[in-house]
């Protein structure tokens, strides 16, 4: 037990752990020093701690030396002589270590290069202890107390609300407090700065209700957690002392914000639930987060027969995260039950998806009650949830994953390998070609923006497996992150060399540790905070597009929001994919209002009399529109197609003139038909015909007939693929 302790105490203050464990019976791993030290006793033990630790150990170490505060006005003077000394021994430094490292880089080497490293590796060492001194003589000589309180008050709050963990958090809070009366004044005196308790002293809870009273009216998180108690050494909370606990936070009940309760009776969390009933009787509630856990729910015990009832039965709308475990509901069919729940819940903005414990049955319709409804999630904790084989439950899966368009961090927990199928849907082979079968194009990988995942409790070689196969089909991941105790739990196995061999060679480049509780990993800050739209469809969504534009070009908003819904994707790129749809069926074919093509028909062709002119002039864009039937076309750019045979290419010049000679075929028409009595001209007409000038015959160059029917059909064709038209060519 005495030895259990000393190593204990050499891992968490190896300052202390000199006296029992000396230079000559320290058998733990050394790390070399990052700072000059002034004596060979401090230097084994700053060997002990890791890089990441040495710093705090050394300015420890320092400020052991540095005078009781406050300050007299000569130790105030002494030590702004010595920071200033010391930063011109930096700037010294700093220029030898430069001057050394180029001479070092020369090409040849120096023959004194080894000579040369070892002053550079001394030289690191003073300019780490220099520059840590010289902020310690600036943090020790600065003004602090002479700031307004306002100032310090804003510092506070940034030393308290970025500790490492809510320990650190109670830790802080305490420290300051306790530095001296205007310390203390300043932190008092803010509200904000004790807005989240947690619970850490005893019975009659004087700590807390003093804590309590200093939160003022501002919004209030509450955490318990029982199991930590215990683990320090303090009695657990039940009977009377819990409840007189609840009894001192729930005089703020109004003002709590999150509550998050562990401890390990159900008994006494029926104390909680019955007093929650106070919302029934028009208490107005601010809590966003309920966390109840029960650690031992016993099924012998009579407690768990009584079905709670949160807030009695009232809707708060204020809740945007619950969670429950071993609080005896009304479960009387988990399957259907959570169906029905499901079906009350709105969640259209939910980011953060967590599904656990769902064993034991097919809670396949509950995950098909999902598609469409979690398009918005960034992160899904998948814990414990075996979802049986098939091939309906693997396309309902598909079906899911396809809709969460958005998920990019994923954590798995206690997941078999055929559970880590689903992430891949794919049949476990390798292709090395492109697939030419329908059956093999289905296989591929789903979730495509997912790039970090987060496992414990999972074999090693699954794990390995699915790095494996994302890289193999495509979509490789990004980072793999696994708990520092998970980690340490597998390398103790016996046969941990051979087990994680296989991961670390598949996952080499991606592998990390996820950071302590209160941090979030890179990963999870990106996809939380990344509300960028996905505009890219994939193939199976593009091939579902296309068959329902072939049965409705032109669906309603409500009808495209039921598509974008199903499809999980946002509805501007349903409407922006049936515009371009139609904009490039309009390419080849004219379209009417509907979106259908429009065909012409040779019988509603012009047939009107000949119109007679008594000057030729030019042809303006108006005149070719009225000359025949109003056609609808979209004016689109479009690359000229390659001249067939030799047929004259379609320009605005031969539309024109075309026009023009088609004008006089007209007129010699008429004046053959008069002169051979097929027709009868009235007087007007004949009259008008001979104010008209001679016509000639039609110039054989432009009798290449048009694609079109009439001269204005292609003209308006022509306008439909050059563009906007500046100037039409006059005719004579």
């Amino acid at each position: 037990m005495r030895e259990a302790s000393a190593d204990r105490l050499c891992r968490t203050d190896p300052a202390r752990a000199i006296a029992i464990y000396p230079a000559s019976r320290y058998c733990r791993q050394r790390y070399p020093p990052l700072f000059a030290v002034p004596n060979d006793h401090f230097a084994e033990i700053l060997s002990r701690y890791p890089h990441r630790d040495q710093e705090g150990a050394m300015i420890t170490h320092m400020l052991s030396g540095y005078p009781e505060p406050p300050m007299t006005l000569q130790q105030r003077e002494r030590s702004l002589r010595l920071r200033n000394e010391r930063r011109q021994m930096l700037q010294v430094i700093e220029g030898k270590l430069d001057s050394m490292v180029k001479i070092l880089r020369a090409q040849p080497p120096p023959p004194n290069a080894p000579a040369l490293r070892d002053m550079i590796d001394k030289s690191s060492l003073l300019r780490n202890s220099l520059i840590l001194e010289v902020k310690l003589r600036s943090w020790q000589t600065f003004p602090f107390n002479d700031l307004p309180p306002e100032i310090l008050d804003e510092i506070f709050r940034y030393a308290i609300h970025d500790a490492g963990g809510i320990m650190d958090t109670v830790r802080t809070r305490a420290h300051l407090s306790q530095v001296c009366r205007l310390w203390r004044n300043v932190v008092n005196t803010d509200a904000t700065l004790w807005n989240s308790l947690l619970v850490v002293d005893e019975y009659p809870w004087r700590l807390t209700e003093q804590h309590i009273e200093r939160s003022g009216s501002t919004s209030i998180d509450i955490r318990v957690n029982d199991q930590e108690r215990i683990d320090r050494g303090s009695r657990p909370l039940c009977g009377r002392e819990w409840r007189a606990l609840v009894d001192i936070l729930f005089t703020k009940l109004p003002q709590i914000r999150a509550l998050l309760l562990d401890i390990r009776d159900v008994e006494d969390m029926h104390y909680v639930t019955a007093r929650l009933e106070a919302v029934a009787s028009g208490v107005p509630l601010r809590l966003e987060r309920l966390e109840l856990y029960v650690q031992r729910p016993w099924l012998g015990q009579p407690s768990t027969d009584k079905p709670a009832v949160l807030f009695g039965g009232c809707d708060v709308a204020s809740i945007t995260s619950l969670s429950l475990k071993g609080i005896p509901l009304d479960w009387k069919n988990s399957l259907s039950y959570a169906v029905f729940l499901w079906r009350q819940l709105h969640v259209p903005k939910i980011k953060d998806l967590t599904i656990l414990n769902f064993y034991g049955d097919d809670y396949t319709p509950f995950i098909e009650l999902l598609i469409g409804c979690t398009s918005n999630v960034r992160i899904l904790t998948w814990y414990s949830v075996a979802i049986h084989g098939g091939p309906h439950n693997e396309a309902v899966m598909r079906r899911w994953f396809n809709s969460m368009t958005k998920l990019r961090y994923l954590r798995l927990s206690g997941v078999q390998r055929s559970g880590l199928s689903h992430f891949l849907l794919d049949d476990g082979r390798t292709q090395a070609k492109p697939s030419t079968s329908s059956e093999d194009a289905a296989v591929g990988p789903v979730l495509g923006n997912l790039v970090a995942v987060e496992w414990e409790n999972v074999d090693p070689d699954d794990v390995a497996y699915l790095v494996r196969r994302r890289r193999e089909l495509g979509k490789p991941l990004k980072r793999l992150y696994t708990a520092h105790d998970s980690w340490q739990r597998l390398l103790q196995e016996p046969n941990a060399s051979a087990s994680l061999s296989n991961l670390m060679q598949e996952s080499r480049d991606i592998m990390l540790l996820v950071p302590n509780m209160s941090q979030e990993t890179p990963e999870e800050v990106e996809a939380l905070a990344d509300d960028i739209v996905v505009r890219r469809l994939n193939d199976d969504q593009v091939t579902t597009l296309m068959v329902l534009f072939d049965g409705d070009a032109q669906p309603t908003t409500i009808e495209k929001q039921a598509i974008a819904r199903d499809m999980g994707v946002d509805l501007s790129v349903i409407t922006t994919w049936y515009r371009k749809r139609r904009k490039a069926l309009a390419k080849r074919c004219p379209v009417d209002a509907a979106g259908y093509p429009l065909y012409l028909d040779a019988s509603l062709q012009n047939n009107s009399p000949v119109r007679t002119h008594t000057r030729s002039k030019s042809v303006s864009i108006d005149e070719l529109a009225d000359s025949t039937q109003r056609i609808r076309v979209v004016r689109t750019r479009h690359k000229r197609r390659p001249e067939q045979g030799r047929q004259r290419r379609i320009t605005l010049e031969w539309a024109c003139e075309q026009q023009t000679h088609r004008r006089g075929q007209d007129v010699w028409a008429s004046l053959t038909n008069v002169s051979d009595g097929e027709d009868s001209v009235d007087s007007s007409s004949a009259s008008d015909l001979e104010a008209r000038p001679p016509p000639t015959r039609p110039d054989p160059r432009f009798t290449t007939p048009p694609q079109s029917d009439t001269a204005s059909e292609a003209a308006l064709s022509l306008l439909s693929l050059s563009g906007p038209v500046v100037v039409f060519p006059e005719t004579v």
